[in-house]
């Protein structure tokens, strides 16, 4: 964005993050430029703020600013790649007095190629087999690799590189530019570690008679009959490997495709880390009400969640919570947590936390040390073999306040 201006472009550099909302975060970096210009005192040049699971760093330039939504707060070693990449923009642009709104395209090819050549795709993967979108004139194309004739949607980007191995690393910043300018498109991104989950456009795919579900029924005759399973479980968000492993049959293989497909149109969506923390989140929960069944009456659970819910006063909490006659339930529903930012999907995060925090806090009469004592072993063997250690560092807080209730004196 320019300092004095509206964002540019939005240009995303991994093809696995698809959840960010391009109209919601311009209003939001331009509140944020504001705020840098106030803190900073116009006096700096860096500038970073939490964005739920991810940082957004702010980087500012003579005249353009640099906004970079990441992971990891620690964007040191990329530091001169993206000021290198202000500079090239800058010249890029037209002067001040030249500017027109909206800016060519020719000058916005240019940037999204600059990104490409400068910062790539970090997450690219040899296993990715890329397909195009639109049709290319590879004799005309700025590209020097006659090799792009190779891409047909079949072969993966591995498979290409070894018809010119020796061009491999130049290959892959003309695949990055090609899927920057929106050219192609990748298939066969899933890993087996990815959590997803079903977007509403899926549902088109088990209406019976909707032509959406016969054309299909062409591509996957075998694995459509397995869809109706598969989004009970896509639902609730699980991961890749689940899904897989469900069916003990040889064609695990057409599900993978399947599911890949059905990410290639937008009927289903890899989990950003902010609702990967959902799932955690509610898997303790979950945990939590079940072991405490072994301990306490149903009535004194279904009270004490109730009580809970009233302190902590969460409407999206209680939608996903029921009530049976013989205790609680979650039934996780991602449709919660549609159009929602990553950082609203991080206060729901706490308030998640917080109802583990208040029911557990009622528990403490009778068996409670038992009880504690059991759900921490299970709660450790289910996180070390379930999750990574990035999810991991999102319950940190858990543990310290695990030690205070564990230690805390039983009611009468």
């Amino acid at each position: 964005m320019r300092v004095d201006g509206p964002p540019i472009l939005f240009q995303q550099i991994s093809p696995k993050i698809s959840d960010i909302n391009v109209t919601l975060i311009s209003g939001f970096f331009s509140a944020l430029k504001s705020l840098s210009d106030i803190v900073n005192n116009e006096n700096s040049t860096f500038f970073q703020i939490n964005y739920g699971e991810r940082v957004i760093s702010l980087l500012s330039g003579k005249t353009i600013m640099l906004a970079i939504i990441s992971e990891r707060a620690d964007i040191s070693q990329s530091m001169f790649s993206f000021y290198r990449l202000m500079e090239e923009i800058e010249v890029v642009l037209p002067r001040e007095d030249e500017i027109v709104s909206p800016y060519p395209n020719f000058v916005i090819e240019k940037i999204r190629e600059l990104i490409t050549e400068i910062i790539g795709i970090p997450s690219i993967s040899l296993k990715w087999v890329p397909i195009m979108v639109r049709q290319v004139d590879v004799e005309k194309s700025s590209s020097k690799f006659q090799v792009l004739h190779s891409i047909d949607g079949n072969k993966t980007i591995a498979e290409i590189i070894d018809q010119d191995s020796e061009q491999g690393n130049e290959f892959l910043s003309e695949i990055a530019k090609l899927w920057a300018l929106g050219e192609i498109k990748f298939l066969r991104i899933l890993e087996e570690q990815d959590y997803i989950t079903a977007k509403s456009k899926i549902y088109q795919f088990i209406q019976n008679y909707s032509p959406e579900r016969y054309e299909l029924s062409l591509k996957f005759s075998k694995s459509i009959e397995y869809l109706p399973t598969l989004i009970q479980h896509l639902k609730n968000g699980v991961m890749v490997n689940d899904l897989i492993s469900l069916d003990e049959s040889n064609w695990s293989y057409e599900i993978y495709d399947l599911l890949d497909y059905l990410l290639s149109i937008n009927a289903i969506e890899i989990l950003p880390p902010e609702k990967r923390g959902i799932i955690l989140i509610q898997r303790m929960a979950s945990l939590c009400l079940k072991i405490s069944e072994n301990f306490y009456t149903p009535d004194f659970i279904i009270n004490s969640v109730k009580e809970s819910l009233d302190i902590i006063n969460s409407p999206e909490i209680r939608s996903e919570i029921i009530f049976t006659k013989t205790g609680v339930e979650i039934d996780r529903n991602f449709l919660v947590y549609s159009n929602l930012k990553p950082d609203e999907i991080m206060k729901i995060y706490d308030f998640w936390f917080d109802f583990i925090q208040e029911f557990m806090m009622k528990l403490i009469s009778g068996n409670y040390l038992e009880f504690i004592d059991y759900f921490s072993e299970i709660l450790k063997n289910e996180l070390i073999i379930n999750y990574t250690s990035e999810d991991l560092i999102k319950v940190q807080k858990f543990s310290t306040w695990f030690n205070f209730i564990f230690n805390q004196p039983m009611k009468n």
